[in-house]
């Protein structure tokens, strides 16, 4: 085959490189979506393979700070989201933010809060926390917030006032401790809470007021069970509530008895014709109330 011939150049490695590019041909919007579903550091990781992906982590529409272990220690935790916030650009939309901080356990309380300060006035519409335990104080505050997820948290105080995010439809919480007098969201639609800590003192439970609620799942729930208020909207709702006592005598919640609040709770979503269903714990089955009439 002559030296110069076409065949030739198509077979060789820059030709092979030419062919192999076509992904940095893709525009920017593409790339970057594609980039979303990576773990942040491999995204930014990404700036080194030519000028063309230099800065493309900047905008991505989806932070996904994941997987935190491989950074070594909260120290290079903090200084690697500190910066990737701070090198944001401020004009690029971010569709949703994700941390999961499990396996840091002594984060500073100080710099979680910063970060969930920031990723709202990037106006994210989906906020996923999974943090180790981490104490929350401060009210959520977005006008674009429309789905919330919390793990592993501790919500006091006013932490579950969400009535400065009036697009939030979404509101999920799993194992975490609720400490907080109220859950108040006018706007949310749906709302999921499972293998939570109601650890309020005092015999009246955590307050829900959810006037726009359709949807209402808690499940596997331990402290004195919330009290239901101006759920006018309410269509369906699953409940799933026992006791920690081994002795089925159901004094280690914090009101006089499990099973007679979660006979109130069906009772309240007879009345209001909410289609609902409920899930007894075997400490439920052997209280004396007519519970299985009701279902």
């Amino acid at each position: 085959m002559p030296r110069g011939s076409k065949a030739a150049r198509s077979a060789s490695p820059a030709g092979a490189v030419r062919v192999g590019d076509r992904i940095s041909a893709l525009p920017d919007a593409v790339l970057q979506h594609a980039l979303g579903f990576l773990p942040v550091r491999e995204a930014v990781r990404t700036c080194v393979l030519a000028r063309r992906w230099r800065h493309l982590w900047r905008s991505l529409p989806f932070l996904r700070v994941v997987d935190v272990e491989v950074l070594g220690s909260e120290n290079e935790l903090t200084r690697f989201v500190n910066r990737l916030l701070l090198l944001r650009d401020p004009g690029s939309a971010l569709d949703g933010c994700e941390f999961d901080l499990r396996g840091f356990e002594d984060v500073d309380p100080v710099y979680v809060d910063l970060w969930i300060q920031h990723a709202l006035l990037l106006r994210a519409r989906v906020l996923s926390l999974s943090l180790p335990w981490t104490p929350l104080y401060k009210p959520f505050d977005s006008q674009y917030l429309s789905t919330l997820h919390l793990n592993g948290v501790q919500l006091s105080d006013n932490a579950l006032d969400c009535s400065s995010c009036p697009m939030l439809e979404g509101l999920e919480i799993t194992s975490s401790d609720i400490y907080a007098s109220e859950i108040w969201s006018p706007s949310s639609k749906r709302l999921s809470i499972v293998n939570c800590k109601f650890g309020l003192d005092h015999v009246y439970g955590t307050r829900i007021s959810a006037p726009s609620l359709i949807w209402l799942k808690l499940e596997y729930c331990s402290g004195a069970p919330p009290l239901l208020e101006g759920m006018t909207s309410l269509e369906s709702a699953c409940i799933k509530f026992g006791c920690e006592d081994e002795d089925l005598r159901m004094e280690g919640c914090y009101a006089d008895c499990c099973a007679e609040c979660v006979f109130l709770m069906i009772l309240v979503f007879k009345l209001m014709g909410v289609s609902f269903k409920v899930y007894q714990m075997p400490q439920l089955w052997s209280s004396e109330l007519p519970l299985p009439c009701l279902l």
